[in-house]
């Protein structure tokens, strides 16, 4: 058993040793498959192929992105963002002006259009974003509020302050005034870098009032109604920008400011109407610049990759409308010449809350 052993080592050893071995090389060589006949892995792989055509196809470009609204996923802009909010305004009131005159004491107020107070009210706000490449955006922005509704009753006799030439003597008066917004915004917004984005578009305003008294005359006691009805449109164009002031993990916190100025299409119309007069009115239409500036604070929190929850408060000034109290001291319902009044100015102020969706 020994003796077979050592002779299959030692023919192990003489074999080793007439074998020649390649010398030692430090460079790496690296095989050729392609050589071998195996097949040659794609470079891209087609998860990065699918995402690229979505990119092009929504207009996107992985290089043309603000870091500050980039997918957390893709890092790329999202093809559209979309918010909706509730809104909870407050509107200033009218210009000062005597409603109702004491027939007792004469040129003392009962009533006075700044004692007509508007509670806050709720309303709507829409807004799409469609994001495409060279840092562009196109904006499509819409609000409305018609529920502004102030009321006050005044049971002394009283002269009602229906033209410039004053009106008939009136009792158990009951006063309401009403007041509604809409708005129509379309804007292009300019990525300039990560904390400013440049805004220039168009903007329609249209502002809806109607003033009514109804209650008996004095003496007579007849059923009387008198009314004043207002519209204002605004169109024009406006440029502003939107900042962002910090963003810190989920939270954002940006604002936006507008500004411009437009051609407010005004136009009233003066009734009353009673046994003992019959039916009285004036009415006209007439042109005017008009302003209109808006500043809004965002915070934002994001609960996933594609929705948000987000508050803002909100501030908008209008100068150069219609109001309906403000119609009387130029208004004639004899039938004379009545003019419309359009040197009225507003505030909207208050806050939003909602949601923001990104794909």
């Amino acid at each position: 058993m020994r003796s077979c052993v050592s002779v299959a080592l030692a023919a192990l050893l003489v074999g080793g040793m007439g074998t020649a071995y390649p010398a030692y090389d430090p460079v790496l060589t690296v095989p050729d498959p392609a050589a071998d006949g195996e097949r040659i892995p794609d470079e891209t792989p087609l998860t990065d192929l699918a995402g690229a055509i979505n990119l092009l196809d929504c207009g996107c470009q992985p290089t043309g992105c603000s870091p500050a609204s980039c997918c957390p996923s893709c890092c790329c802009c999202p093809c559209w963002t979309v918010t909706a909010d509730a809104m909870f305004l407050r509107r200033s009131k009218a210009l000062r002006q005597t409603l109702l005159l004491d027939l007792i004491a004469p040129n003392t107020s009962l009533l006075d259009a700044r004692q007509l107070s508007f509670d806050c009210e709720p309303g709507i706000r829409l807004n799409f974003i469609r994001h495409g490449d060279g840092y562009r955006d196109l904006e499509v922005g819409y609000f409305m509020t018609d529920g502004w509704h102030a009321r006050a009753n005044v049971q002394t006799p009283a002269m009602l302050m229906a033209d410039r030439y004053g009106g008939p003597p009136v009792q158990n008066a009951a006063v309401s005034y009403r007041s509604e917004l809409h708005n129509v915004e379309i804007n292009l917004c300019q990525y300039e870098n990560d904390w400013l984005t440049p805004l220039i578009g168009l903007r329609y305003a249209g502002i809806g009032e109607r003033y009514h008294v109804a209650g008996q005359e004095a003496g007579s006691l007849d059923d009387y109604a008198y009314n004043i009805n207002v519209a204002n449109h605004l169109y024009g164009v406006q440029a502003g920008a939107k900042i962002l002031v910090k963003e810190r993990y989920r939270f954002r916190a940006d604002g936006v400011v507008k500004a411009g100025l437009y051609a407010n299409a005004a136009s009233e119309h003066v009734a009353y109407n009673s046994f003992q007069w019959g039916y009285r009115s004036s009415s006209d239409k007439g042109g005017r610049c008009a302003f209109i500036g808006e500043l809004g604070i965002n915070l934002t929190y994001d609960l996933t990759e594609w929705l948000a929850l987000r508050g803002t408060y909100q501030i908008m000034w209008i100068e150069g409308v219609a109001l309906a109290p403000n119609q009387i001291p130029t208004a004639d319902i004899s039938g004379g010449p009545s003019s419309v009044r359009a040197a009225g100015g507003l505030f909207y102020y208050g806050a939003q809350a909602g949601i923001e969706a990104v794909w």
